[in-house]
């Protein structure tokens, strides 16, 4: 299952500041970029789950590490618009000069954040089950109580959510039986999202991204999430590349109303909604968000029945 990026060590490079990136490639060498733009927690191996998918279709799915994970070395209180230079840095050393974005979950803002700050280098965004604005109270009625633990938590004590995030990453390193988990799932999850995790072969592609991430530590995911916390330092409505959302109807991470309402600031987006979860979206709709996103940059044929202009 492995990219070919995946044969050798991760490729790396340095800039001129000092920082260091990292990422991995999946797919064919040759073919059609997407930068892929992991969600949270989680590395550069989320994107594992698109090799096959990217090799039936001759794409190249080159995914980087955010500061602090794998290879990338970390830079604190960073903002969403520290990460274009990084995409943009290893787009010219691979000699891609424009590029499709696929952004799941959290990797949503950063991917429309490199949108609008590269411009006409992105031909098009594809956002799977991405996280929405959570920077105010309404904003975050819709967001998993998880996620609204930790926002609060940052709002009233923020030296105490780095503390937890540690401890978060120490205890998930521990191994846990899948037999067990698979027995919680049912309880903690929706059901289309239970029934994508206790699928052994998604999970297996899905664990390796988590585990990536927790070996970080709690300082590379509080310094990743950080910038969820805070307003988004640009406005949506003016990126021109077209905008691609898909969004599950039992999202419990990101509630769809809250997506809906990112979509009407689009000035060049299509809203899908399937009938999925958080989970079981990325995996259940890849093929189908695939080609959506190739349709939009102009490379594939019109699949997708339900699509709606915002």
């Amino acid at each position: 299952m492995a990219g070919f990026g995946m044969l050798h060590p991760p490729p790396e490079l340095t800039l001129p500041t000092g920082q260091r990136v990292g990422w991995r490639e999946y797919g064919v060498p040759t073919g059609s970029p997407i930068f892929f733009n992991n969600g949270w927690p989680g590395c550069s191996l989320q994107a594992v789950y698109l090799h096959e998918l990217a090799v039936r279709h001759g794409l190249r799915i080159v995914s980087p590490d955010r500061p602090g994970f794998g290879r990338s070395s970390s830079q604190s209180g960073r903002s969403l618009l520290d990460w274009p230079p990084l995409v943009a840095a290893i787009a010219d050393r691979l000699g891609i000069d424009r590029f499709a974005i696929l952004g799941v979950s959290g990797g949503g803002p950063y991917a429309l954040a490199t949108a609008w700050a590269l411009g006409s280098r992105v031909q098009a965004v594809c956002l799977c089950c991405g996280a929405v604005p959570t920077h105010t109270p309404e904003a975050r009625k819709g967001l998993l109580k998880a996620y609204r633990f930790m926002l609060g938590l940052n709002d009233m004590a923020p030296w105490s959510l780095p503390w937890l995030l540690r401890v978060a990453a120490m205890a998930a390193r521990l191994p846990l039986p899948y037999p067990l988990l698979k027995l919680f799932f049912p309880l903690l999850l929706p059901k289309q999202d239970a029934a994508a995790l206790c699928n052994r072969h998604i999970f297996d592609l899905f664990l390796p991204s988590y585990q990536g991430a927790m070996i970080a530590g709690g300082g590379a995911l509080y310094q990743d999430g950080y910038p969820y916390t805070q307003p988004w330092p640009f406005p949506v409505e003016e990126i021109k590349a077209p905008i691609r959302m898909w969004h599950g109807t039992d999202d419990a991470n990101f509630h769809i109303d809250q997506a809906r309402l990112l979509a009407a600031r689009l000035t060049n987006g299509t809203f899908n909604e399937r009938n999925e979860g958080h989970y079981s979206l990325p995996f259940n709709c890849a093929e189908e968000m695939v080609k959506d996103l190739l349709v939009a940059t102009g490379r594939g044929p019109l699949t997708c029945a339900s699509m709606r202009t915002v």
